[in-house]
């Protein structure tokens, strides 16, 4: 089992434990926020689920069918997290309303002098509850808030090292939920000090939070899809290249483009090689520029497609984008012509 595998096992049982802890503690004391805090533990389990599948999925090999392999689909399983977190928070904020509206109705009732309605006496007030009750839920939270900031300290870590989509937005997953039982905390406090409306209050915000965090790691999952690259991964790309003292017979380097491709970046490239530079050596020289690319970029790079073509001193090159920058072996930055295009002499991967 690597560790990838390993740190997903171990916030699944994690989620298991506290989703059990957490709603007993809830139960028991009556607070609303704790028992969202446990639906917020439960949707962690559903998010290490889709996690495992995408991490073990990324990890297969190429295949006909995915000629680039299947490392896309971690930004599939960012998406499905976020969309799962932005459904618990929908529907976990109407059943705070709910219980919000219980208060709300009884303190009309008891402004007005009339009998409290029978709708608003659904459960014991928390404020009712013995200490021993509220102890149950506020160790519940603490725990909670422990365990899941360790775990995600120690996913992120994997994730950062990994350069997994998938990892990172689980870690972020179980930050949430660490949040969420500090504001569990802080209704169940409110509670104990008599203030009953602070609970519900409280589990709100926690939705709130779900729903901030679930939208953030959809869009984050949603961007590479659509191959959106930040400026400085690009940028990143082009100064690993500035550092690159081109092989004999190659002029310059242009047409920098890339796109995510599971943990890393896969970049294109275009060399400018004379025109009777050999074949076997405009091979050796692309190959040099992708093993150095892979070996020092700042950014991890998951594969590199060098293609190359003819040079000419005269003819100005067609890049297209916004990048118009032509890195050359000694020579000055070389912009080109809009609408002008050059020959293609050649391409190696």
């Amino acid at each position: 089992m690597d560790s990838s595998t390993a740190i997903v096992a171990a916030g699944a049982g994690m989620n298991v434990f506290l989703v059990v802890v957490k709603c007993a503690a809830g139960l028991a004391s009556h607070s609303p926020a704790m028992v969202a805090d446990a639906m917020h533990s439960l949707l962690d389990l559903i998010a290490d689920a889709v996690t495992l599948w995408a991490v073990r999925a990324s990890q297969q090999e190429k295949s006909r069918e995915y000629p680039y392999g299947k490392g896309k689909f971690e930004a599939v399983c960012a998406v499905g997290i976020g969309l799962v977190l932005v459904a618990g928070a929908c529907g976990l904020a109407l059943e705070m309303w709910d219980d919000m509206e219980v208060h709300f109705r009884a303190a009309w009732a008891a402004l007005a002098g009339t009998p409290v309605p029978e709708v608003a006496v659904v459960s014991e007030p928390a404020s009712q509850t013995s200490p021993r009750q509220h102890a149950y839920a506020l160790g519940a939270a603490c725990v909670s808030l422990i365990c899941k900031e360790l775990l995600f300290r120690a996913t992120f870590q994997v994730g950062k090292q990994k350069g997994s989509m998938a990892l990172m937005s689980n870690a972020w997953h179980h930050r949430s939920d660490a949040m969420s039982s500090v504001v569990a905390v802080v209704g169940i406090i409110g509670s104990l000090c008599g203030f009953d409306l602070l609970d519900p209050i409280a589990g709100c915000v926690v939705c709130a939070m779900l729903l901030t965090t679930g939208i953030e790691i959809g869009m984050g999952g949603i961007r590479p899809l659509v191959d959106f690259v930040e400026e400085d991964q690009i940028a990143a790309v082009e100064r690993c290249l500035k550092t690159l003292t081109l092989p004999t017979g190659v002029h310059a380097c242009s047409d920098v483009r890339a796109r995510h491709l599971g943990g890393g970046l896969h970049v294109d490239v275009c060399i400018r090689c004379d025109g009777t530079l050999p074949t076997a050596d405009a091979v050796r020289a692309s190959n040099s520029i992708r093993r150095h690319l892979i070996a020092h970029c700042e950014q991890q790079i998951a594969e590199v497609v060098v293609q190359v073509e003819e040079w000419s001193p005269v003819d100005t090159v067609l890049i297209s984008g916004k990048d118009s920058r032509v890195y050359s072996n000694g020579s000055p930055t070389h912009r080109c012509a809009p609408g002008s295009t050059s020959k293609v002499k050649g391409s190696s991967a």
